[in-house]
């Protein structure tokens, strides 16, 4: 499990939220919610004049097609005695009716490229093979299972941790691994997750997510050509 706290706002800070429900189960303390969401770059700009706002600026034509990407997110969790909150499941995604025939090669560079943090599925109509969607999907819950033993509970009280080499410095990079046995997202050296490790490792996630949705729309709407935009993408070696 982890804090709802942790995740849920970084939610409502990567992405504009424009739905939300959420439902308890009070016998049990379990409970669902649900995020209907568009890209981070859809979210309306204020007019503002003299310190006073005049209502929202006209959405730029250079992302209006992300609103092929709409982005739903399921959480499901547990609410214990004291009343906090922790999820135990999340599934973070976006579907589209797009063909990506045409480009697929491209396609599969890409996904090869985020292939640590998302993943793609191509899906056809057996009925009607001229049908096609695709769904796009973090890999953000393989940061939950056992995270109780990733993260060092204790590193407020023991101040020889303020000199560990493995501390996270504000501002360090982490380099993402995936862990073959459990596909967890782990550091290299597998040393003990702090809980500001985590924070960032779910930023990385998140911020990938959106990456992947803006190249998408950039290759398969926009039609931009890979060679114009494969210089962002970092060896997979290196990721």
């Amino acid at each position: 499990m982890i804090d709802y706290d942790l995740i849920v706002p970084k939610l409502k800070s990567h992405f504009f939220i424009i739905f939300s429900e959420k439902f308890y189960q009070k016998n049990s303390g379990v409970f669902i919610e649900r995020f209907v969401a568009k890209h981070a770059l859809l979210r309306p700009k204020l007019i503002v004049v003299n310190d006073q706002v005049h209502g929202f600026k006209k959405m730029s034509q250079h992302v209006a097609s992300l609103e092929k990407f709409p982005i739903f997110i399921e959480i499901e969790g547990q609410t214990d005695d004291d009343g906090n909150e922790y999820i135990t499941n999340i599934d973070l995604y976006s579907e589209a009716n797009i063909s990506c025939q045409d480009r697929l090669s491209d396609i599969i560079y890409l996904s090869n490229s985020f292939k640590k943090t998302v993943s793609l599925d191509r899906v056809l109509s057996v009925n009607n093979p001229t049908k096609e969607n695709m769904v796009i999907f973090s890999k953000l819950q393989s940061l939950l299972p056992e995270i109780d033993t990733w993260i060092n509970y204790n590193d407020d009280d023991d101040d020889d941790d303020d000199d560990d080499d493995d501390s996270l410095d504000e501002g360090a990079d982490i380099n993402l691994v995936m862990d073959p046995e459990n596909t967890a997202l782990l550091l290299d050296d597998d040393s003990e997750l702090t809980s500001e490790q985590l924070s960032v490792l779910i930023d990385i996630c998140l911020t990938s997510f959106t990456n992947f949705v803006k190249l998408l729309d950039d290759i398969l709407v926009k039609g931009k050509s890979l060679k114009n935009i494969e210089h962002i993408f970092q060896d997979s070696e290196s990721i």
